[in-house]
Order: C-alpha cells, then structure tokens, then sequence
C-alpha cells in the first residue's frame, strides 16, 4: 500500500513540475470584418503615435518608407508588436489602402470601444464609444490608433465620437 501511495504521488509531483512551452508562431491575422475592410490588431493606445497623423497608404512604397521612419523612433512602449501587425497584414495595394486613423483623448476620459464599421453606399462608419469623465480630466492628451484595411471601391470612412464627426477619403492622398 505504501508503494503504491508512493509511487502516485511521484507521478503526480513529476507530473506538477513538468514544463510546458507553448509558442505562437504567428501572429493574429487582420480580422475580416467585410469583403471591404478588415481591421488590423494594432494596440489602441501608444505613446509611439504622438509621432505621426492619420494616415492613408495606397501604394507599398510609401508604407514601407514609413515604416522604416517607425523604426528608428524611441519614445514607443509597443513599437514591435505595431510594427509586426502592419507587416504581416497581406494587403493588395492595387485592391485596398491601409488607414490608419490617429486621434487624442484627454488624460482621465475613458475610450469604452471601437465599434466595427458599418459600411452604406460605399461610405463606411466608426463609432468611437467613449464615457464622459466625471471629475476634472488632466490637460494632457494620450495618442489613439486604429488600423483598417478598406477596399478601394469604398469613398470615405467617417469616424463619430458623439462630439464630431471626422470623414477620411479614401483616395491617393490625404488632403
């Protein structure tokens, strides 16, 4: 009888300390959310993105020169995985653009959610779901970024925060 109590607390000790390493080779793809635009899982807060404005790319050439710029900045806290989420989204240039919205939010306001896009007559719509401090916020601002994949044959996005409504044209350029 000892033997046995023995023998499964050995397996069951040995099985406790045993070492498990699980890696994740790949990172998570964009994810689909219409034959339109897709969202790229990019963090919604950096201090990185106090770096640049919103951004349009619709050729690889003029996403890849600024992500070369990306990489030689210091001041972010989640530069890779930025970095890392842009490159691996499989994009056609000759199909879709790359928008990468950037906004502010006061220290101290809450950003609740970024809804998905809804998309009418080829115009596409973001809600940005945030709470109303209750209290003094600080004067300091904290950069936002959402990244979306967006067909070509859609016209504009238009971002709404309850307070205003920001329309980004889906074209070669921002204007």
């Amino acid at each position: 009888m000892k033997v046995i109590f023995f023998i499964l607390l050995s397996i069951l000790l040995l099985g406790c300390m045993e070492k498990k390493t699980i890696e994740i080779q790949q990172k998570p793809p964009t994810e689909k959310i219409s034959n339109l635009v897709r969202k790229v899982p990019i963090a919604l807060s950096d201090v990185g993105y106090q770096n640049f404005e919103t951004q349009l790319f619709s050729h690889r050439e003029t996403l890849d020169h600024f992500l070369s710029t990306i990489k030689t900045e210091k001041n972010w806290q989640k530069k890779e995985n930025f970095l890392e989420s842009i490159e691996v989204a499989s994009m056609d240039f000759e199909k879709e653009n790359l928008l990468i919205y950037r906004f502010d939010e006061q220290k101290g306001s809450i950003v609740l959610a970024v809804d998905v896009p809804t998309e009418l007559n080829k115009h596409l719509f973001v809600h940005i779901g945030k709470e109303k401090p209750k209290r003094e916020v600080s004067k300091e601002y904290i950069p936002y970024a959402v990244a979306y994949i967006v067909n070509k044959s859609i016209v504009d996005i238009t971002f709404n925060d309850n307070d205003t409504n920001i329309t980004i044209p889906n074209k070669e350029e921002l204007e």
